[in-house]
């Protein structure tokens, strides 16, 4: 098994599959942790949430995807996907993923990837510094 996304997947919009995969520098030390303590095998399971959101970023189940209000200084997209769940996990808790869309460069941005119980809530710091408006 793996990470799966809770929730209704008939209320996905469907976006052009050629979308590209672009990380900010923060998310890889992210994964490091999140590997290391709980989540052996998040990197491989972190593929099909990838594969998911290349086709789907964008999505109506207000549930598990939620669009972060980030003021008028951020006009990129910013969403959370929630209750990301692995079998693999040690902690019942679930995952949180803030990415963004680029609907210009074709390009989803995995920003940050926390667990709930380690963390209450998203980087706001880390959201403004990649994606600032001038």
């Amino acid at each position: 098994m793996g990470i799966v996304a809770e929730g209704d997947k008939n209320k996905f919009k469907t976006v052009t599959p050629s979308i590209n995969l672009k990380c900010v520098a923060e998310y890889a030390k992210d994964i490091e942790k999140l590997s290391g303590r709980r989540f052996r095998h998040l990197e491989s399971d972190l593929e099909i949430v990838y594969a998911v959101l290349k086709t789907h970023p964008e999505s109506s189940d207000s549930t598990n995807y939620k669009r972060i209000p980030c003021g008028k200084e951020v006009t990129t997209p910013i969403y959370k996907l929630r209750k990301i769940k692995s079998t693999d996990a040690r902690d019942t808790r679930t995952l949180r993923l803030t990415y963004a869309v680029n609907q210009y460069t074709n390009e989803i941005i995995p920003i940050e990837i926390y667990s709930k119980s380690d963390k209450e809530n998203h980087d706001q710091m880390r959201i403004l510094k990649y994606f600032r408006s001038n």
